[in-house]
């Protein structure tokens, strides 16, 4: 998850937009993987880690040496480096042929060093601890699914509309970032189920963990 917050700083929204801009725009364009949903939720929540603790960070001691210049003013190039270096780091979790040469042509960013690229990536592993695998609203939709009482059709077709909400809508909101995935898969997940198909009870469904909850 993003640092307590972080959907609160105005530089944050900034940057965080521009970056997920970027993100959408490259994964729909480009052709590693473009039928995976999770690359580009997995890029953006390894950037929402890595920026909202360089927020942290120069909060603590503004004379950061991580950046030449204050992060109200970074400039887009760096975001973009950072965005680019984050995608790369999905794609290389979720690919198992991968050239980051290959992808920076592809992205238009044919002049950019790959050292550049892989210095950022370093950076990135080493704020977030190299704690690379990020638990996301993904990893809780096929649970939450599976305790539905419908048909396997049903939950595919569900499961499918829930992906796209939580990609198209809930991730582009900063705001949700303040919620642990397991809230936005759920969230997603009712959403989805009242707005079209068939009713679904999902009080019946999730009845024992609630109870479980407040025991």
């Amino acid at each position: 998850m993003a640092s307590e917050n972080y959907h609160q700083n105005p530089t944050a929204v900034r940057r965080r937009k521009q970056a997920l801009d970027f993100i959408l725009k490259q994964y729909r364009e480009n052709p590693f993987n473009p039928d995976d949903p999770f690359i580009p939720l997995l890029a953006l929540t390894y950037f929402d880690r890595f920026f909202s603790r360089l927020l942290m960070e120069v909060k603590r001691e503004p004379s950061h040496a991580f950046l030449s210049f204050n992060l109200v003013d970074i400039p887009l190039q760096v975001t973009m480096l950072i965005a680019i270096s984050c995608l790369s780091l999905a794609w290389k979790m979720r690919t198992v042929r991968f050239n980051l040469r290959e992808l920076l042509d592809s992205l238009n960013f044919r002049n950019l060093p790959v050292v550049e690229v892989k210095k950022m990536e370093l950076r990135i592993f080493s704020t977030l601890d190299w704690r690379m695998r990020s638990t996301t609203a993904f990893c809780f939709i096929d649970f939450f699914v599976s305790l539905l009482n419908i048909d396997n059709d049903s939950k595919q077709d569900l499961k499918r509309r829930v992906l796209n909400n939580v990609v198209k809508k809930m991730y582009t909101v900063i705001e949700f970032t303040k919620f642990r995935p397991s809230i936005v898969a759920a969230s997603a997940l009712i959403a989805e189920s009242t707005s079209s198909g068939p009713r679904i009870d999902l009080r019946q469904a999730f009845a024992p963990y609630v109870n479980m909850v407040k025991s």
